[in-house]
């Protein structure tokens, strides 16, 4: 047997997006196990509601890719991301949504 802090575990919504229910299953089962579940492949600040409402907030985020690819820079990227989580959707995230779009 092997430990791991954390894993790759799907993504949902992305352009990598797993069946609602089976993700659901693979994260049930990685919290069981003190395995905090990483979500990626298409993550941006756009998907984060949506992500949190249907699968509860603990979860990692690998969003590489919206970060460096914000039309802002990789600071700009990082802030929006920020605005995402916490909610307060400041100029960075509507960049973001601009170019990513919201999935509710």
């Amino acid at each position: 047997l092997m430990g791991v802090d954390f894993i790759h575990a799907g993504m949902w919504g992305g352009y990598m997006s797993d069946n609602e229910e089976e993700l659901r299953e693979t994260l049930d089962v990685l919290h069981k196990r003190n395995v905090m579940p990483a979500l990626s492949c298409g993550m941006h600040p756009g998907l984060v509601k949506a992500i949190s409402r249907r699968f509860g907030k603990d979860y990692m985020a690998n969003v590489g890719g919206a970060i460096h690819g914000h039309p802002g820079g990789s600071s700009s990227g990082a802030k929006a991301m920020r605005q995402a989580i916490d909610g307060t959707h400041g100029a960075e995230y509507e960049a973001a949504i601009q170019k990513w779009g919201l999935t509710e």
